[in-house]
């Protein structure tokens, strides 16, 4: 009997067809049931290019805010979807070695970046990996990679995807479904030729499983964290793996990308429960 093949997929939003602002991405706003539906179907694009591959499974992760935003019912039926937001491994719960490939989809650019909804974790205004910039792409790479499964798609705006591959490798495959003009504009295609752009790309990448490396950045891997306020550097470095390097800054290391991750994401859960909005 052959070997099943399998694709992991983390599905954020704000890289979704058509979504330019955070009304379309909140859920009770006006337009997040249009777009929690446009979600799915880049999914489902994804998913059908990888099937249309060969592959024998693929496993879904909402990776959006609370994490409930994926209409199962519209989902592919070959797909199982991981749903709700207290999972250990955050974006990337469920990544194990028996995947194949991983494909982000609806990514955006980092903090700071030229992309549409551009961030890196909320409740940050600087993300450092290693002493560079970096984004939720290179941080859920590095987890996969833990794993040894590489990343060979993504999908989102033009910067998102110049990033990943920036990061990644042009090997990446990059479906760019909008073409941001600011962090809350942009130029978007329609629905019908983004899930064809997405399932072609979708397709090339899972035969790239086996030519494209896992993202294993060299250790000590340390993640540095600038929150939006100094009260909530402080209260993530009561933490005693927490360094506070500055009034708003704190650094986390470790001699592997899952302890890395969990100590900086046990430090910024902490701090963001510091925060206070409107002063």
């Amino acid at each position: 009997m052959s070997e099943m093949r399998r694709v992991y997929i983390s599905a954020d939003m704000e890289g979704v067809t058509g979504v330019v602002s955070q009304e379309d991405v909140t859920p009770g706003r006006l337009n997040y049931e249009r777009f929690r539906k446009l979600m799915t179907q880049d999914v489902n694009a994804a998913i059908e290019g990888a099937i249309d591959a060969g592959a024998d499974e693929v496993l879904v992760n909402d990776s959006h805010g609370e994490m409930r935003n994926i209409l199962i019912e519209e989902l592919h039926p070959k797909a199982s979807l991981i749903s709700g937001f207290n999972k250990p491994l955050y974006m990337m719960e469920g990544i194990d070695q028996n995947f194949d490939c991983v494909f982000f989809i609806g990514y955006h650019s980092m903090v700071g970046g030229r992309g549409v909804l551009s961030h890196t974790f909320s409740g940050a205004s600087r993300v450092l990996l290693n002493g560079r910039p970096t984004s939720e792409g290179e941080v859920n790479a590095m987890i996969a990679g833990y794993f040894g499964v590489p990343v060979t798609m993504v999908s989102g705006d033009q910067h998102t995807v110049s990033e990943i591959k920036e990061v990644l490798g042009e090997g990446v495959e990059g479906a760019v479904v909008k073409h941001a003009i600011d962090r809350y504009s942009a130029r978007c295609l329609h629905p019908s030729v983004t899930r064809e752009i997405i399932k072609k790309a979708a397709y090339r990448a899972f035969l790239k499983a086996k030519q494209i490396s896992p993202y294993k950045p060299k250790p000590p891997i340390t993640l540095e964290f600038e929150f939006l306020q100094p009260s909530m550097a402080s209260r993530a470095a009561y933490l005693p793996f927490v360094e506070q390097l500055d009034a708003r800054t704190v650094r986390v290391s470790a001699n592997d990308a899952i302890s890395a991750w969990r100590l900086f994401w046990s430090a910024l859960l902490l701090g963001r429960s510091a925060e206070k909005e409107g002063y």
